[in-house]
C-alpha cells in the first residue's frame, strides 16, 4: 500500500523480467513511476516479484516498503546496486528477510548493507537523516 493512497503502486509503474533463479518470480528491473514514495507490489501479472535488479530504482525516491516476496536485491560491477542511487531515500522498510544482497557492494546508499545483515539488523524499518551515509533501524 502507498503509505498516503492505501493503495500498491501500480504494476505499471515497474518494468520486469522472469527471475531465472525463482519459478515464475519475476525480477524489478526499472521504476518508471514519478512518486517519491514507493510501495512495492508483492506481485505484478500474478507473479511473485522476488528480485530487485540492479539500477531499478533512481531518482529522488524518499521511501520504499519492500514486500516479503522480495527475497534479493542485486547489485553489479556493472552500475549501481538496486537502491544505490536514490540518494534522497531516507526511509526503507523491508516486510520480511532478504536473503541475499547479490554482487559486490550494498544495493544501498550508505551502510544500510551492513545495518542489514548486522545480528540486530533484518526485517524492519531504517532511516537516515537526508544526505547523511549512516542508517538507523526504528
Amino acid at each position: 500500500m502507498n503509505p498516503k493512497t492505501g493503495a500498491y503502486d501500480s504494476e505499471k509503474h515497474f518494468e520486469i523480467d522472469w527471475d531465472k533463479n525463482v519459478k515464475d518470480g519475476v525480477i524489478i528491473t526499472k521504476y518508471i513511476g514519478t512518486k517519491k514514495e514507493v510501495r512495492i507490489p508483492p506481485s505484478i501479472q500474478n507473479n511473485p516479484v522476488t528480485s530487485i535488479g540492479f539500477d531499478a530504482f533512481s531518482g529522488n525516491i524518499t521511501r520504499v516498503i519492500i514486500p516479503d516476496s522480495v527475497t534479493s536485491i542485486e547489485d553489479s560491477e556493472r552500475g549501481p546496486g538496486g537502491f544505490e542511487g536514490c540518494t534522497s531515500l531516507t526511509t526503507v522498510t523491508f516486510q520480511s528477510k532478504i536473503s541475499t544482497f547479490e554482487g559486490w557492494s550494498s544495493p544501498f546508499p550508505g551502510d544500510l548493507g551492513e545495518k542489514y545483515l548486522a545480528s540486530d539488523g533484518g526485517p524492519g524499518i531504517y532511516k537516515r537523516f537526508a544526505g547523511s551515509n549512516t542508517w538507523k533501524k526504528q
